[in-house]
């Protein structure tokens, strides 16, 4: 048992990375259970459709059961409260009598599922569970910064369609995240070109900024598992991939979690000379070789036009939240519906088809989409995980854990993936859970 739990958590970790969506299982039924006046826009996903993490969670989760008879604590009881109130968001909004909006919550169980899986874990088996974790992360981290290094300066996507990746060309750029480059060179030592965007790297995720996020974390696992040359050569590798995807709060949050790590390392005296100049000298010779097109980004080391741009739009996803809060507070608008509903919350003269996303901040969303309420559960819940954290900060790779996790969470301040897209759930709730694992147990007994 204690074998096909690493395995499963293995694979849980792999599919952060490598997700494909499978829906024609149930096209027909997806097509039956929509009602004729369902209300839901063309462009709303109307399929039921699941990943492979979707199967693999909940076998994860009984087989942490059945191996460890413990009692849940109550951050598992907690995080179990989140599609309750995204159902109840639903039933109470006008959308109440669509059924696939309900089915859709199969994805929020997932990773309620890893959660609870991790936190379950007992003294014995949670750090060989950790190792196995971080050790896929770093093999997992140096296979996507390759990928999104290929891609980068081919600018061309490499063939691997079934693991997930987005299909473009130089050429064909429409519906691929773009940078501005200066006189279309892609690095500094690079030649002029008849171009003045490139596409940003995103590996085989679904967009740049969810592969910013997930280099963040296998980063820091790198650092944390790793040692001498193999650390600075993969760390240097992952972080230039970082750079490429171009994601302003991926690079932030990994800052801040390496700062994170580093206080636990002080706290615990342990030498930090090696990594700091790891980070240091990495960071150093990638601004060398990209800093025209860093600074053409915007947001990182300046502040420019088209970052102006980017924030602005968000600042008023932001001011619509606020509205739908404010006049919805106990049960929001609606769970998968704050797209649906912007329109309403608009100021008179503004167009809602130029309004077609949502808040950049999984705080205000959740709270927009399923209440007050609701919220302050979700908040307690990465409140409590970070500081189990925190109390068992002198536990081996705790800070990396730790620094994880307070760089996701800051990354849900400026994006909405950790909490929308299935990858950036399933980040987000690993390490969270993993967090929670690391407490002394007590009434455990394993089963062999």
């Amino acid at each position: 048992m204690k074998k096909i739990i690493l395995v499963l958590f293995a694979l849980i970790t792999v599919a952060i990375s490598i997700e494909y969506k499978y829906h024609h299982v149930f096209r027909f039924v997806s097509k039956k259970l929509l009602p004729l006046n369902h209300g839901l826009p063309k462009w709303f996903d109307k399929k039921i459709l699941f990943h492979p993490s979707d199967w693999v969670a909940p076998i994860l989760c009984v087989c942490v059961l059945f191996a460890v008879r413990k009692r849940p604590p109550k951050e598992v009881l907690l995080c179990a409260t989140l599609p309750v109130f995204a159902a109840l968001s639903i039933a109470a909004s006008p959308l109440a009598h669509v059924p696939i909006l309900y089915l859709h919550l199969w994805q929020y169980l997932t990773p309620v599922f890893v959660f609870a899986a991790a936190a379950l874990l007992d003294e014995e088996l949670k750090p060989r569970v950790v190792k196995a974790v971080l050790g896929t992360l770093v093999c997992m981290g140096t296979f996507q910064a390759l990928v999104a290094i290929g891609q980068y300066f081919t600018q061309h996507s490499l063939g691997l369609r079934w693991l997930g990746e987005l299909e473009f060309s130089r050429h064909h750029l429409h519906g691929v995240p773009i940078t501005v480059t200066p006189d279309g060179k892609l690095w500094t030592l690079g030649s002029a070109a008849p171009f003045a965007t490139a596409a940003r790297a995103a590996g085989t995720l679904s967009h740049p900024n969810v592969l910013g996020g997930f280099l963040m974390m296998t980063t820091l696992a790198t650092l944390s598992l790793t040692t001498g040359l193999r650390r600075t050569a993969l760390m240097a590798l992952q972080l230039t991939a970082l750079t490429l995807s171009f994601s302003r709060a991926a690079l932030f949050g990994f800052v801040l979690g390496f700062g994170v790590w580093l206080f636990c390392q002080v706290q615990q005296r342990k030498s930090i000379k090696q990594a700091v100049a790891t980070v240091v000298a990495s960071f150093a010779l990638i601004f060398c070789l990209f800093h025209q097109q860093i600074i053409h980004r915007g947001g990182i080391v300046n502040y420019n036009q088209l970052a102006q741009q980017s924030d602005s739009v968000r600042l008023t996803y932001q001011t619509i939240a606020f509205r739908m809060i404010e006049k919805k507070p106990l049960l929001g608008v609606g769970h998968q519906q704050f797209m649906m509903r912007t329109g309403e919350y608009l100021e008179p003269g503004q167009d809602p088809s130029q309004f077609m996303g949502a808040t950049h901040n999984i705080y205000l969303f959740w709270a927009a989409e399923t209440g007050l309420i609701s919220l302050v559960c979700f908040i307690a819940l990465w409140a409590f995980a970070a500081w189990n954290g925190w109390l068992t900060r002198n536990n081996p790779h705790v800070p990396c854990l730790l620094g994880m996790l307070i760089g996701l969470l800051f990354i849900g301040c400026c994006d909405y993936y950790p909490l929308t897209f299935q990858s950036g759930r399933l980040m987000l709730f690993l390490a969270a859970g993993l967090l929670v694992s690391r407490r002394k147990s007590s009434q455990l007994t394993f089963v062999s």
